[in-house]
């Protein structure tokens, strides 16, 4: 039997489909599902490779090909939901203790970053009193969570009353937390709040019909880059926070730009998947230094490789990407790119 999840097919007996892993201590905490109990989050532990699930939660956690884990302190915090709305669910590894952290409405895809005992989240909303009734709250926006008080407060607002928020991205530079929100009922802007002042700034583009930051948000030595889709054309920009200037970094001449996504940074130099117009999408480098920018791989010759998952580990980039389907294809594997074998610009 299969079924259609945030527009992924699953089928019984066929894998656990495991999301979202994360390294506590010496053990990993994962989301999956056994198709018995359903979506649950599971332990494993490499050291004796023993494989237990932690809490057999009544109330399931989300399920998106996005969702993800964060730890603060020993507390694994994560979505999950309460009746026909969601919550943030939080588990103690130190005492085994699953709870509900935060009666706060939260998307499939959302913002997750944490800032020393406080996790930061979007979320559409929150529930006073925790019985899911009218006197529900609509308010999308920046929230706040405490883990050593089990506190929550709305940290900023960009919009107040109207959808806020877009997708999971998000970034931490120094104190500042840069984050994709609606600027009018138009328009998107790239935003930063001050965790020291409070304050929210929209990072100036000098565009309109914007949408920044959708797909890829990085740092590189005090330098954000991300990027910027303007009247349907998506590129790399980059914004200095200490002049506060912005300018667009690459013009590529795949359909919607050079369209990047995913992405990791490699001491001044950023890897990313791109768009040619001949050669599809495959991995990209940008080196920050001087501004050159060029493809690196031909994975798949025919079409696009679709390179993610990026993880820098002894001079190697490892990543997810497809040399086809069928054939002479072997579908998505995993690859790894050899640093010193590569040709700088």
């Amino acid at each position: 039997e299969c079924y259609n999840s945030d527009g992924e097919v699953y089928c019984d007996g066929l894998g656990s489909h495991p999301k979202g892993a994360i390294l506590v201590g010496d053990t990993i905490f994962f989301l999956a599902n056994d198709n018995s109990s359903g979506i649950q989050l599971w332990a494993h532990k490499p050291g004796n490779s023993s494989t237990w699930e932690v809490h057999n939660l009544m109330i399931p956690p989300v399920w998106s090909s996005c969702t993800s884990l964060t730890e603060i302190d020993g507390i694994i915090l994560f979505p999950s939901f309460e009746g026909v709305s969601s919550v943030l669910m939080a588990h103690d590894t130190s005492n085994s203790s699953t709870y509900i952290a935060a009666f706060v409405n939260l998307p499939y895809c959302g913002l997750s970053i944490a800032v020393g005992d406080t996790l930061l989240f979007d979320a559409f909303g929150y529930d006073p009193d925790g019985d899911g009734d009218e006197n529900s709250v609509f308010e999308p926006a920046l929230y706040a969570y405490d883990t050593s008080n089990s506190t929550y407060w709305i940290s900023a607002d960009t919009y107040p009353g109207q959808t806020d928020m877009y997708g999971d991205r998000g970034l931490l530079v120094g104190q500042d937390v840069y984050f994709v929100s609606r600027s009018s009922d138009a328009d998107w802007g790239l935003f930063y709040h001050d965790l020291y002042s409070g304050l929210t700034t929209q990072v100036p583009t000098g565009q309109v019909n914007e949408i920044p930051g959708e797909n890829l948000m990085l740092e590189v030595r005090g330098t954000l880059y991300f990027s910027n889709t303007v009247m349907g054309d998506s590129e790399v920009w980059a914004y200095n926070s200490t002049n506060h200037t912005s300018w667009n970094v690459t013009s590529g001449d795949g359909e919607s730009g050079i369209d990047p996504h995913n992405g990791i940074v490699v001491g001044d130099t950023i890897f990313f998947s791109g768009e040619h117009i001949v050669y599809g999408y495959e991995m990209w480098a940008l080196d920050t230094k001087n501004g050159n920018y060029w493809q690196i791989t031909d994975i798949h010759s025919d079409d696009s490789s679709y390179p993610q998952g990026f993880h820098h580990v002894g001079g190697k980039i490892i990543f997810m990407a497809t040399d086809g389907f069928g054939g002479a294809g072997t579908g998505f594997e995993l690859w790894e790119l050899d640093l010193e074998m590569i040709q700088a610009y």
